[in-house]
């Protein structure tokens, strides 16, 4: 039977790999003097952990260098979301009657506050609850947030400061989210396909795309709905209620704490139907327990892409502020056009590195998943070959 040769674990026939350790396997058991000088069993799970998403990281940029063709997409959609958020804008504030209101008034910038000058210092851009959320989805999808912010502009009562009563509240997402949600399903569906043949086999095949859409979208878009349940859910169940102090605060704590966790435990769901044709049942689960049984390698990639984003970023978001930021432009429409640089090469970097994670987490989560189906292959009983149980070591 197949043993480790740090740790002394004992492991049934067919397993390759040490769970705790993360080294190969040997047929012998090894000498007591030398699993008495191993590391630690759970120093070793962390150092193997640390070790597996730095292999990860660097296999991603190794596919990615041969493979560039992956970069097109998500780096399309991310400009594009620049250019159609700021033309939202433009027409906001030019053609409502609210933004016009806002530009007379001089309020445009203390509604933007300093955009796109969001980081400030290094520590500062540390945002971990947003790097969480881009950390389950870092493959940037087409958002429209540009579109959206101008019908709300357009339909708030006049002399309203903008704000919608509580049914409207409710009612846009109710329509507006599942719209969107099928929308970013199928492209994401799609691509992801793609990048789990580049993994699987070392080459990205764009013929994957249109089938992947087709067989995927539907469980993408069902994950997406079940996303936008858990992480905006509460807040608009709030905006709806008359308020209520003890609402207020349980949606601040639903926002602040519960949904990065639950966001971060549900970071692979897409890989998995993507890479194994799943359930999103079973694509959930192996989610949860992948992520909570490496909470080590999770941590290691949502930390080096944070790190990654906030080094650009941060002195990206001292330039901007030098040069645009503190009132220097006050003409509109010059605003407009001087955040557009800023804004892409902020969201273009952020894509870059979101192929990187996908990359890596397809990694993640093909190690990771042989495990399931080791665990789940029949054990013979009878017989000179029956494989034991493993040992704890």
């Amino acid at each position: 039977m197949p043993w480790c040769p740090q740790c002394g674990a004992e492991y049934r026939a067919g397993v390759t790999t040490c769970a705790v350790c993360g080294v190969a396997l040997v047929e012998e058991r090894p000498p007591a003097e030398r699993r008495a000088t191993a590391l630690p069993r759970a120093l070793a799970r962390i150092v193997a952990d640390a070790a597996a998403a730095l292999r990860y990281g660097l296999s991603a940029l190794r596919l990615l260098r041969r493979n560039p063709s992956l970069l097109l997409l998500p780096l399309a959609f991310a400009a594009f979301n620049v250019v159609e958020s700021e033309a939202g804008l433009y027409m906001r504030y030019r053609y409502t009657a609210w933004g016009q209101r806002l530009v007379r008034d001089q309020r445009v910038r203390a509604l933007e506050g300093a955009r796109p000058v969001v980081w400030g210092r290094l520590g500062a851009g540390l945002r971990w609850r947003v790097d969480v959320q881009r950390f389950a989805h870092p493959v940037p999808a087409v958002q429209l947030s540009g579109t959206l912010g101008f019908l709300v502009s357009a339909r708030a009562p006049a002399g309203s400061d903008g704000q919608w009563n509580p049914r409207q509240r409710v009612m846009l997402p109710l329509l507006a989210g599942p719209a969107l949600a099928a929308l970013i399903a199928l492209l994401l569906a799609g691509y992801y396909g793609v990048a789990a043949g580049a993994v699987g086999a070392g080459a990205a095949s764009w013929r994957r795309f249109g089938p992947q859409m087709k067989r995927d979208w539907f469980r993408f878009f069902l994950l997406g709905l079940i996303s936008i349940a858990l992480i905006a859910g509460p807040f608009y169940l709030v905006a709806a209620l008359p308020t209520v102090l003890f609402l207020s605060a349980a949606s601040n704590w639903w926002w602040a704490w519960v949904v990065p966790i639950i966001t971060f435990l549900l970071a692979l769901p897409l890989y998995a139907v993507a890479a194994d044709d799943i359930s999103v049942r079973e694509a959930i689960r192996r989610s949860v327990i992948i992520t909570a049984t490496g909470l080590v390698t999770g941590l290691m990639l949502l930390a080096a892409f944070a790190l990654a984003e906030a080094a650009v970023l941060a002195p990206l978001s001292a330039a901007a502020d030098h040069f645009v930021g503190h009132g220097k432009l006050t003409d509109f429409a010059s605003l407009q056009l001087a955040y557009i640089p800023w804004q892409l090469v902020e969201h273009l970097w952020q894509a870059f590195l979101g192929v990187i994670l996908c990359l890596a987490m397809f990694y993640w989560y093909g190690e990771a998943s042989k495990r399931f189906r080791v665990e789940a292959a029949p054990v013979p009983v009878e017989g000179p070959a029956a494989p034991s149980v493993e040992a704890s070591g």
